[in-house]
């Protein structure tokens, strides 16, 4: 799901944290490009023929969700195993935002808010 080759961007921002604490284990990763017109547009095709309306999340296909999160969301996986897996399109920067949560503790992702899931009750465990 994350772009094969991140050479060519306008701007962007690489966060990943873990702490594998046997109690409170979590991980995340947060990669946001801001991309030139061109690349936003073939990545943003890239991201659609990833996707099957048909489709259930986990399935190996992208489904995308347009209510769940702050920007428009192509999502892989939506808790299984307590994994959340998507990318944001943020259109009106032109930036798309892949993330990858595991066992994810809110609290610890403050500065993400804006990333996560408008009804951040959904990751308790």
């Amino acid at each position: 799901m994350f772009p094969d080759s991140i050479k060519e961007f306008a701007d962007g921002q690489y966060v990943s944290k873990m702490n594998l604490d046997t109690d409170d284990s979590f991980e995340y990763t947060i990669l946001r490009i801001k991309y030139s017109e061109d690349d936003y547009n073939a990545e943003l095709e890239r991201l659609s023929n990833m996707g099957d309306a048909k489709s259930e999340v986990g399935s190996g296909n992208l489904i995308y969700d347009d209510k769940s999160y702050n920007y428009p969301a192509y999502i892989a996986k939506d808790g299984e195993d307590n994994v959340y897996e998507y990318v944001l399109n943020n259109e009106n920067e032109r930036e798309i935002i892949y993330v990858i949560l595991s066992n994810p503790i809110v609290s610890e992702m403050k500065e993400w808010y804006e990333y996560l899931k408008i009804d951040r009750n959904s990751y308790e465990k």
